[in-house]
């Protein structure tokens, strides 16, 4: 697990929780798994079939 860290915001993959200046951020379950993928993900540009197939596998959009 990492803690990811850009700016003023702290993303803590083992609690699950986003905090900005020491705040933390409310995000959904699947938000805060966008929010993950990317950042395991820099600099990849991903299409909306991939990010569903990555995100919610099974799902049809």
């Amino acid at each position: 697990m990492f803690c990811w860290r850009f700016g003023t915001c702290v993303v803590d993959e083992a609690a699950a929780t986003l905090t900005r200046n020491g705040e933390t951020i409310p995000l959904s379950r699947s938000l805060f798994l966008m929010l993950l993928h990317f950042l395991q993900h820099p600099q990849v540009v991903q299409t909306k079939a991939e990010l569903f197939d990555a995100l919610w596998p099974g799902r049809v959009d």
